[in-house]
């Protein structure tokens, strides 16, 4: 367990000079803080606890010979928090701000095996679709998913695309896609003729087959003729 020291003078909290201890985000069960009361405050009647307020909720947590646990949920990440002693339900101290400077990241522990004198490893942190280890070796950089099956080169990295040269972005259901060119759609040819200046004995085989080669057209391309 880990303490951060404070002071409580005149119902104000300060930092105690020289304690220089970091607050970790991500290290439940391990921060404490611990208050020095100044004998006016140490005075004062009730059971002393301490209020913690963070994104909206608060807890109150006893104090046992000045001391206590930092809840858990204080340390869920980097983001400040406040904290202020209560005496009984009358006496109160001013909030203070406590900055947590650093978020904490779990590493993978180191193989149990004997590297050539010529490789090191290089921890990094672990996750979905990550590359668990990374050591130097004669042949270059090479990766690992569990410590134990080793590759090298570029396998299993994926290459990201170039993007063409002056491409057009647009918006298309909620992400940015490059536009895409229309295709050129191939016209029709013919020469219209309009229908009331055919004869009345004029044979219309020809023009049925040719009206139904224009809706057979039309229809690959997606349209329709009602």
């Amino acid at each position: 367990m880990k303490y951060l020291e404070f002071n409580v003078n005149d119902m104000v909290i300060t930092r105690a000079p020289g304690d220089k201890t970091p607050l970790v985000s991500g290290c439940v069960n391990f921060f404490g803080i611990h208050f020095n009361f100044d004998e006016g405050f140490a005075e004062a009647a009730g059971i002393k606890s301490v209020e913690f307020y963070k994104n909206r909720e608060k807890k109150r947590v006893d104090l046992v010979d000045g001391a206590c646990l930092i809840p858990n949920f204080i340390l869920a990440d980097k983001s400040p928090f406040e904290i202020r002693v209560v005496s009984g339900n009358m006496v109160a101290t001013s909030w203070l701000t406590v900055q947590i400077v650093e978020s904490g990241t779990i590493q993978p522990e180191i193989p149990d095996e004997d590297l050539p004198e010529t490789m090191d490893y290089v921890k990094s942190p672990v996750g979905d679709g990550t590359v668990a280890m990374f050591r130097k070796g004669k042949s270059g950089l090479e990766f690992s998913q569990n410590g134990e099956d080793w590759e090298s080169g570029i396998n299993g990295i994926p290459d990201v695309p170039e993007s063409p040269k002056n491409a057009t972005y647009v918006r298309k259901n909620g992400d940015w896609v490059i536009q895409e060119e229309p295709e050129a759609v191939e016209g029709l040819k013919g020469t219209a003729v309009n229908i009331t200046e055919l004869a009345a004995d004029a044979d219309l085989t020809a023009v049925i087959a040719k009206v139904n080669e224009i809706v057979t057209v039309l229809a690959d391309r997606g349209i329709t003729v009602v």
